[in-house]
């Protein structure tokens, strides 16, 4: 319940077939990069420099800590894991700069344009709640961790003997005087907790945010087409037109009516599709690269002797969200890609066939064979973003990680 009205004051809507994206939106306006707001374009070039800068300035001092030396591996692949995740944050945040007029079509068209989650059925309400809820339960489960993770790793070097930095970074100057150290410190604790967590975890759930809403959408597709020229069409017609009384003046008849706003629904779910692809395809490749690094080097850490019990659980924590990342990418483009393919089905097997009219039959299994070709999200065209490639990622982690413990024994 107060999720709930915590995402009505953010989105204004009790929708739950789009109040997915009020988690990333919070995690978006923090960094200044929630599109459509008042002078948007010159406050996120600011906010990317900043972010960027300020990434830069923590890897430059992890790169600078590490020592080109092979009895220094164990030390060089912590630093490297932690250089990885900055790399994150930074091409993250300029990427969602760079395609913010294309981000904001695709959210104007999930608020104005998706119908809602109670069209069609108290049942397929209940479900569609539900799975709102779960992947509620996904994101805040990853936010929680994340900002966990951040205290206790910001904390723990306040109490120790000589002045830390949270990242093992190194410098040209020195640092630890106050108040230098103090500012450092500031930057880091900024560049953890405000720029990663929101640039990271803002993108995957804007991802996961947007195909969820495609997913209920397409599930709504379903079970409106499935009521197709049965008794349940009548009231679902009805709904339909309240939602958008425009555009259908020429359309006399009930049947081709509905039949052709489904139509057009299916056609922006597949515009949706496209767009995703278009903004986030370039991140879903790096996510994937990234994800093999970081599992690998995770990996690799946790099975050494020499680091010690902080930094073993900063290596599972690694592993563990890197892992995260990949399966909220391949689960949802997997889902998405499923509902997607099942639509054929609930065309097929709607009271199509009894229809009268005959042109409005051919309209129909035309659509049929059109609907067969399922979009699918993917890694900028290379892959397939689904639990093949989810599988694959693991195995080519796996095998970096076989290489790279062979090659420090």
């Amino acid at each position: 319940m107060l999720f709930d009205n915590i995402a009505y004051r953010v989105l204004g809507t009790r929708d739950y077939a789009k109040l997915f994206l009020w988690v990333p939106k919070i995690l978006f306006q923090m960094v200044q990069k929630w599109p459509g707001t008042e002078h948007f374009r010159i406050k996120a070039f600011i906010s990317s420099l900043l972010c960027g800068s300020l990434m830069a300035f923590i890897a430059v001092g992890l790169y600078n800590d590490m020592e080109f030396d092979i009895n220094a591996i164990d030390k060089n692949m912590y630093n490297l894991a932690l250089i990885i995740s900055t790399f994150q944050a930074s091409y993250k945040t300029i990427v969602m700069w760079y395609k913010a007029s294309e981000l904001k079509e695709l959210l104007d068209d999930i608020i104005t344009k998706f119908w809602p989650y109670n069209l069609a059925g108290e049942d397929l309400s209940k479900r569609l709640k539900t799975f709102y809820f779960i992947i509620m339960i996904v994101m805040l489960s990853l936010l929680s961790a994340a900002f966990l993770f951040g205290i206790v790793f910001l904390v723990v070097p306040l109490f120790a003997e000589k002045r830390q930095l949270p990242f093992p970074a190194k410098y040209s100057f020195d640092w630890s005087p106050s108040p230098i150290y103090q500012l450092v410190y500031l930057s880091h604790t900024i560049g953890f907790l405000v720029v990663m967590v929101s640039c990271i975890l803002g993108v995957d759930c804007m991802f996961l945010g947007i195909g969820a809403s495609a997913v209920t959408q397409y599930r709504i597709l379903q079970r409106a087409f499935a009521y197709y020229n049965a008794p349940e069409m009548r009231e679902v017609g009805q709904k339909l037109k309240e939602l958008d009384r425009e555009g259908y003046a020429s359309v006399y008849d009930d049947k081709a009516e509905y039949f052709t706003r489904c139509l057009n629904h299916h056609l922006l779910l597949l515009k949706i599709v496209k767009n995703m692809n278009s903004v986030f395809s370039l991140i879903v490749l790096v996510q994937l690269l990234c994800s093999v690094s970081g599992l690998c080097l995770g990996t690799y850490m946790m099975t050494r002797d020499e680091f010690t019990a902080d930094k073993l659980i900063l290596a599972a924590v690694l592993a563990l969200g890197y892992l995260d990342q990949l399966m909220v990418y391949c689960i949802i483009g997997n889902e998405l890609n499923y509902q997607a393919s099942l639509l054929p089905e609930y065309i097929y097997k709607s009271n199509w066939g009894e229809l009268e009219n005959r042109s409005l039959q051919r309209d129909v299994i035309f659509l049929i064979q059109h609907s067969q070709r399922v979009p699918q999200l993917s890694a900028y065209g290379l892959y397939d973003i689904n639990m093949n490639s989810f599988v694959k990622v693991l195995k080519l982690a796996f095998s970096f990680y076989t290489l790279l413990s062979n090659i420090s024994n």
